[in-house]
This record gives structure tokens, sequence and C-alpha cells, in this order.
């Protein structure tokens, strides 16, 4: 199985998961555990080190900056 294929079916657990406990997840911090960084680190294959979390830019904050070599890649 390859890294997509391995990403995909990741995610499909997660969202698996996130289904059975739905009830659980009230706040948007509670998605960002149970959901969120999840996707970014086991799906998607991100390491800790590459998400930082509510960081202040020009237009307020960030709820996720995702980098590559200490350069942003994407922002959440």
């Amino acid at each position: 199985m390859d890294g997509l294929d391995l990403g995909f079916t990741k995610i499909k657990e997660i969202f698996v998961t996130a289904d059975s406990i739905r009830e659980h997840i009230t706040t948007e911090e509670d998605a960002k555990v149970q959901i969120i960084i999840r996707v970014l680190i086991e799906a998607l294959g991100w390491d800790h080190k590459d998400v930082s979390a509510e960081r202040k830019n020009t237009n307020g904050f960030s709820d996720y900056i995702v980098s590559d070599l200490s350069q942003p890649a994407f922002v959440v």
C-alpha cells in the first residue's frame, strides 16, 4: 500500500472514530484534538514539530501553520 492509500485508509479510520464520539466533541478545541491534529499527523504524515498552533498574523490568528523545512507550507 503506497502513502496515498495508507493516508486515505487512516483518514477513514479517524472519521469513523470521530463519528463514534461525536457527542463528546462539543468545542472547537475538542475538534482540533480529536480530528484535525490526527488528520495532519496520522493521515497526512506531518511531524509534530512541523505543526504550530494559534499563531498571530496580520489577519488575526491561524489555527495551525504547517511548515516544511522551517518554511510555512500552508495555514489552517
